[in-house]
């Protein structure tokens, strides 16, 4: 558990260029509840902020997502910002499909109802009601030791 990190786990979260090494640090922030879901929340601002390539921003977007994934509801507040962020039209969260899907599940976990969740305009009603229930699918059966999102 990373309920209280240490001064050298508070330093590689500081620094841009260690934090990109240290995934599963920043995804366990969430042991911290609401303290951790704000520092998730400044980890993704900040690495956004860096407009690196996707390559290289990558393993802390993914962290940061699992990290609001496994709080579900109490990371509740963050949703507007996320919902905003994936939103837009050069998406900072995902870069491909399947980074959108694991999006659409941390949002679901997060306590925004499957039937609002945004899909791309070019999926047809069926594709959607397939991919709604792939996400009831999956939040039925989330565990957060097994949703690493490392498998892509």
């Amino acid at each position: 558990s990373f309920a209280r990190l240490s001064r050298m786990e508070y330093a590689i979260l500081a620094d841009p260029v260690m934090r990109r090494a240290a995934a599963p640090l920043i995804e366990r922030l969430a042991d911290q509840g609401e303290a951790g879901r704000k520092a998730l929340m400044q980890i993704l601002e900040a690495e956004i902020a860096t407009r690196a390539q996707w390559a290289v921003q990558q393993p802390v977007i993914r962290a940061v997502r699992r990290g609001l994934a496994r709080l579900g509801p109490a990371a509740a507040p963050s949703l507007p910002r996320i919902e905003q962020l994936f939103a837009m039209g050069n998406n900072p969260l995902a870069n491909a499909a399947q980074e959108a899907d694991e999006w659409r599940i941390c949002m679901a976990r997060m306590g925004k109802p499957i039937d609002d969740l945004p899909f791309p305009r070019n999926y047809k009603p069926e594709m959607i009601e397939r991919e709604k229930a792939q996400i009831r699918k999956r939040l039925e059966e989330f565990d957060p030791a097994w949703e690493s999102g490392y498998s892509y």
